[in-house]
């Protein structure tokens, strides 16, 4: 009885909720599972979905939105999109004397909503701490947004569920 309480305690998914968000004009939904929260405009990031705090500090999965309006997102641009990033990545990487750990080369995905993404990732060593970044731009009829995760490398565990949130996006009218 017991062995089958554990299992099925680990068999369950953490409870996400499905949330309409509206910034500006700007509207979309995203699932925030039970124990992270959205903050509007923190520190200019017009929505922030901040992680449960370990150690003094938190997964952060940022929506911003972008000046590029009605821009198509295709495949075969995941290639140079990759590389625009991590030459942007290594120059910012060089002045903050920052050391690369890897790096993620471009990917093409669509959403469940249909809408399409671009993504590229980075893992990097500042300050004798480690850092996982990834970014991501989803495709809507009339805006592309950003959306970015900023985590430390010491919640490596929790980054699938950051992915996971980035992946619900979703385009609202």
């Amino acid at each position: 009885m017991a062995l089958g309480a554990f299992f099925l305690f680990f068999v369950l998914p953490t409870t996400a909720l499905c949330k309409s968000l509206v910034w500006k004009d700007h509207r979309f939904a995203i699932d925030v599972p039970e124990g992270w929260r959205e903050v509007k405009d923190l520190y200019g990031i017009p929505v922030t979905i901040l992680g449960p705090v370990k150690n003094q500090t938190r997964p952060v999965v940022q929506v911003i939105t972008t000046p590029l309006d009605a821009v198509e997102i295709k495949a075969e641009n995941a290639k140079s999109f990759g590389q625009t990033y991590a030459e942007g990545r290594h120059k910012w990487l060089k002045a903050q004397n920052g050391q690369l750990i890897e790096l993620l080369p471009g990917r093409f995905e669509t959403l469940k909503d249909g809408s399409t993404m671009l993504s590229a990732g980075v893992s990097y060593q500042m300050n004798q701490k480690a850092f996982i970044e990834r970014t991501f731009y989803v495709s809507c009829p009339k805006k592309i947004f950003h959306l970015k995760i900023v985590q430390n490398f010491e919640l490596v565990g929790r980054l699938q569920e950051s992915e996971a949130i980035v992946r619900s996006f979703q385009c609202k009218g």
